[in-house]
């Protein structure tokens, strides 16, 4: 049911949208942590090595397909938001085309140039065998994460973000299911983790779709739709491309981050996987309200109402603040009980993972106003900016790692990303206070 984030109290409805959003992430990380969980012990801190190592540059495709459909949607919202119809549907049309080209197009090239990403990034030799299957399995499913992410980003546009929970709840449980089987029943080792997530994916895909073509009139376009519209590709190129890029930028930061981690051992890159995992599981709650304010204020800048959207940048931020509160000082007492779960490999692992953990735990606030206030310039159509902020996080946090790593090792590495989010915190609440946001509209057109 698409819910219109024009009208109402700011604060209720950012919860009523955020909530689902939130329930995604914990299913997305929980499902994540069930991939680690799995390696971890039932095939051994090698695998777990390799499945790690890979993440970052397996990401980079997902997360270039995953920043387009993100600025297709904020195309949708403004749309939505503005009251045109006939023109969502005909951008919805051709946001399906330029997804699954995008997808063949990053899919073949990234499984073609596995051996010589993975060799860049200084992966071992003992894991690189692991290392290139896994890769080249989860790039196999690019189309299907595209298809899947698109048709998520347009239910949130309208704010139908309880469709997109229900089925990734199925896609998690068939994903803990498949991964169980094909690694203890069929001994299928690290290419049974692989083929799990990519088919479970591909359901759920499958499965959305369908729903959404159904229960949404709305997005149901028709071949009068399809017809080729420069102007309507220009403006979603215009968004989407630097969101993708964006996405990217920082991407190619974490793995230029996992390159330097990796010339420290397998011990030192197994726990920084675990570390990684830490994070995500804890602090994607505490960014569900952040990245609600990208729909909130695409929505509200379709409608003109730029008041509002600050409104409801105040309430984004309260809610994030009272979310960390509790997360952080989670990850603090009990991270080191909860990354004993994840592996038998001893103290050793564990210690790296904690000191990864509690580097991000103090540093939460400030990657709250980086994401709050990239999601609200993106939701304006302010593109660049969340671009440039992307650019600013990868030179910050490469330069402050490499150089910090001379004295201090790998936890001079670590505490690279930190510092890069502060920089980018500062650059991105400069610009909202600018106002320079408000003036870069979406230009609509009459209906097609």
């Amino acid at each position: 049911m698409a819910l219109d984030l024009t009208k109402g109290n700011p604060t209720k409805l950012l919860l009523r949208f955020m909530l689902p959003m939130l329930l995604s992430s914990a299913f997305q990380q929980f499902y994540s942590v069930a991939d680690t969980f799995v390696v971890g012990r039932y095939i051994g801190p090698g695998a777990l090595a390799a499945v790690g190592t890979t993440g970052n540059i397996s990401s980079l495709v997902l997360i270039l397909l995953q920043g387009a459909t993100s600025g297709i949607s904020v195309v949708v919202a403004q749309i939505f938001g503005s009251g045109n119809h006939g023109r969502l549907r005909q951008s919805v049309a051709l946001s399906a085309v330029l997804v699954a080209v995008l997808a063949l197009v990053l899919g073949i090239l990234g499984a073609v140039f596995t051996p010589l990403l993975l060799r860049l990034i200084n992966v071992p030799a003992d894991v690189l065998p692991d290392a290139t299957i896994y890769m080249r399995i989860i790039l196999v499913g690019t189309l299907a994460s595209g298809f899947y992410n698109l048709a998520s980003s347009l239910l949130r546009s309208m704010g139908d973000s309880v469709t997109p929970l229900v089925f990734l709840i199925i896609s998690s449980l068939l994903n803990i299911v498949l991964n169980v089987t094909f690694v203890t029943a069929f001994h299928m080792g690290v290419p049974g983790v692989a083929y799990a997530t990519v088919l479970s994916t591909a359901i759920s895909a499958v499965a959305v779709i369908l729903y959404g073509w159904r229960r949404m009139p709305i997005l149901r376009f028709g071949r009068k739709d399809m017809k080729w519209d420069w102007p309507l590709v220009g403006t979603i190129m215009k968004i989407g491309l630097p969101a993708s890029l964006m996405s990217a930028t920082i991407n190619i930061g974490m793995i230029m981050i996992q390159a330097l981690v990796n010339g420290f051992g397998s011990v030192v890159m197994a726990g920084y996987a675990l570390g990684l995992k830490m994070e995500h599981l804890f602090n994607s709650l505490a960014f569900s309200a952040a990245n609600a304010m990208q729909v909130f204020t695409a929505q509200n800048v379709g409608a003109g109402d730029y008041d509002r959207v600050q409104k409801g940048f105040k309430s984004s931020l309260l809610i994030s603040y009272c979310a960390i509160a509790i997360c952080s000082p989670c990850m603090i007492i009990f991270g080191r009980p909860i990354l004993n779960w994840f592996t038998n490999d001893g103290a050793a692992v564990v210690e790296v993972a904690y000191r990864y953990t509690l580097m991000i735990a103090l540093s939460v606030p400030f990657v709250i106003i980086l994401i709050t206030t990239r999601n609200t310039m993106h939701g304006a159509g302010d593109a660049m900016i969340p671009f440039i902020m992307g650019g600013l996080e990868l030179i910050a946090r490469f330069l402050c790692s490499y150089f910090l790593s001379i004295p201090w090792g790998y936890v001079g590495v670590f505490l690279g990303t930190p510092l890069a989010w502060i920089l980018g915190a500062v650059y991105g609440a400069l610009r909202y206070r600018s106002g320079k946001w408000k003036t870069k509209r979406i230009k609509i057109e009459s209906e097609a």
